[in-house]
């Protein structure tokens, strides 16, 4: 089973897809963000079909504390 992860960022979006078992991930690309996530989506969509992915998760951000922070409502 093969992962791809998303981490977003208030000026760019990291993906990273995983090896064939899902032990390992190895970074993908870097996005720029701009208005909307349809780009994004755009960019992840033939990931995600050309590498046979199976799940996307999405990173969490959270402060040091443990605390949500503008960008974990953000996400």
């Amino acid at each position: 089973m093969r992962y791809l992860g998303i981490d977003h960022g208030s000026k760019r979006t990291g993906i990273a897809i995983s090896d064939e078992e899902g032990r390992i991930a190895f970074p993908r690309t870097t996005l720029k963000n701009k208005e909307g996530n349809g780009p994004i989506m755009q960019a992840i969509r033939p990931l995600v079909r050309k590498q046979d992915v199976s799940v996307i998760i999405v990173g969490l951000p959270i402060g040091l504390q443990g605390q949500e922070t503008k960008q974990t409502k953000e996400v």
